[in-house]
C-alpha cells in the first residue's frame, strides 16, 4: 500500500509521525517564500482513512542543480 510505504519512509528519515513531516513541508514552503500553501488529503473510498497527502505552494522551489 502506498500510504503505508509513505509512513515507513518518513519514519526512516527521522520523522516520528506524519504531523512532523507535514509541518516540515509547510515550513519549507514558508522558507521558499510561499504566499499560498494548500494541504490536500485523499481518502479511501469509505472516507475512513487518509491515503495520500500533498502540500502545494507557490514558493520559489529548489535550485535545479
Amino acid at each position: 500500500m502506498m500510504g503505508a510505504a509513505f509512513i515507513r519512509g518518513i519514519r526512516d528519515i527521522g520523522y516520528k509521525h506524519t504531523g512532523s513531516a507535514l509541518a516540515e513541508h509547510v515550513d519549507s514552503a514558508i522558507q521558499a517564500g510561499a504566499q499560498n500553501i494548500h494541504v490536500a488529503f485523499e481518502k479511501n473510498k469509505s472516507g475512513a482513512k487518509v491515503t495520500a497527502i500533498a502540500v502545494i505552494d507557490d514558493g520559489h522551489g529548489m535550485i535545479p542543480t
